[in-house]
């Protein structure tokens, strides 16, 4: 089994943190919810509540070495060297197809997360901290 990892987006400050201990509800027929996620922040433990960050999960892709690739929810992706007319795509999870996929700026499905990195996209930045990728 994989072990799940999560950042965040810290709303106010535009920073990203990575999530320590996150605390999630359930409420009824809704699905879990992340409502507090512990950061390191200003050199202290600090709890945050909902409404104060995005949580980003980790897409658990790796190399051909097996380690880790940089890849998270929400990163932008571009396909090629040719930076004047490549497509740009976003990270998101399909819960249909169970499985990461990069999605265009309209929305339509490029192809999914391995596909991609075999076939050379490779991360330009995140919809949090570079949003003028996607105008």
């Amino acid at each position: 089994m994989r072990r799940q990892k999560y950042r965040i987006w810290h709303i106010k400050r535009k920073v990203m943190l990575i999530a320590y201990n996150l605390a999630f509800t359930d409420e009824g027929d809704e699905p879990l919810a992340c409502e507090s996620v512990q950061v390191r922040l200003d050199d202290e433990w600090q709890w945050l509540e909902d409404d104060e960050f995005i949580l980003i999960q980790f897409t658990g892709l790796k190399d051909k070495n097996g380690k880790d690739l940089d890849w998270w929810e929400n990163d932008l992706l571009r396909k090629g060297s040719d930076h004047s007319c490549a497509p740009i795509g976003r990270i998101r999870y399909d819960e249909q197809k169970a499985e990461w996929v990069i999605v265009s700026r309209s929305g339509g499905e490029f192809c999914g997360l391995a596909p991609a990195y075999r076939n050379g996209w490779a991360k330009i930045g995140t919809i949090h901290e570079n949003p003028e990728l996607l105008k």
